[in-house]
């Protein structure tokens, strides 16, 4: 009896455990649970931030260079003509280096060599001053001539005439006036090359010095070999 009685409370403890297992109930989840979020990469993300975006710069094409214009040159203008000068002041400077004093004749002097080809009535005058008897007179007579002689086309037959003069000073200066005037001069060559012979050296070289500038030929001191070289000339 007591065996039957426990062999149904064993039979009844395997009915209750095949009908309820382990007798813990299963808890359905509550449908106003909120969905957990999803947990966070160990790692993060790191957004690149965005870099400031430079514009490209426009490229500017190369303008043509316009060549640079020539400065015109500027059209030089023939120099003004000198005023005129009545030929009654270049007489009362010609009575003033005849009759004046040493000041005053050296001044006259000055003056006609200032007043260039407009002095051509004055020459006769100063060609006979160059015998004055003031050296300072003659040195300015002779600047004068020097002067005034490149101008005045008229000076080389009174500058040919002066060569024959027998002061052997005047003869000098005026050789020195003709090879102030150099080709223009030709027509004194014969004059100059007799000078050559002249007894004084200062009339020497000084014939030879225009000569040279006259013809741009240089026979020195050879009489001859310039009247060879000058009738070759005339044929």
């Amino acid at each position: 009896m007591l065996r039957q009685t426990a062999v149904w409370i064993v039979v009844g403890a395997l009915l209750l455990t095949s009908c309820g297992g382990s007798g813990e109930e299963k808890q359905e989840p509550s449908p106003s649970a909120e969905p957990t979020a999803p947990a966070a990469s160990a790692t993060p993300t790191l957004t690149p931030e965005p870099t400031d975006t430079v514009a490209p710069t426009a490229t500017l094409e190369p303008t043509s260079t316009a060549a640079p214009t020539s400065t015109p040159t500027p059209t030089r203008l023939p120099p003004p003509p000198p005023p005129a000068i009545d030929s009654e002041a270049v007489q009362q400077l010609v009575d003033q280096l005849i009759n004046g004093d040493d000041q005053a004749r050296r001044t006259a002097a000055e003056q006609l060599a200032a007043m260039g080809a407009q002095a051509e009535q004055a020459l006769p005058a100063l060609m006979a001053a160059m015998q004055d008897p003031s050296p300072q007179v003659q040195a300015a007579v002779s600047d004068a001539l020097r002067t005034l002689a490149p101008q005045i086309p008229s000076s080389l037959p009174l500058l040919m005439d002066a060569m024959k003069n027998p002061d052997p000073q005047v003869q000098a200066t005026v050789a020195e006036m003709l090879r102030t005037i150099g080709p223009q001069a030709q027509a004194a060559v014969p004059v100059l090359i007799e000078a050559l012979g002249d007894a004084d050296a200062a009339v020497q070289q000084g014939a030879m010095e225009a000569l040279k500038s006259i013809t741009g030929q240089d026979f020195g001191m050879d009489v001859e070999q310039w009247h060879q070289w000058w009738a070759a000339q005339q044929q």
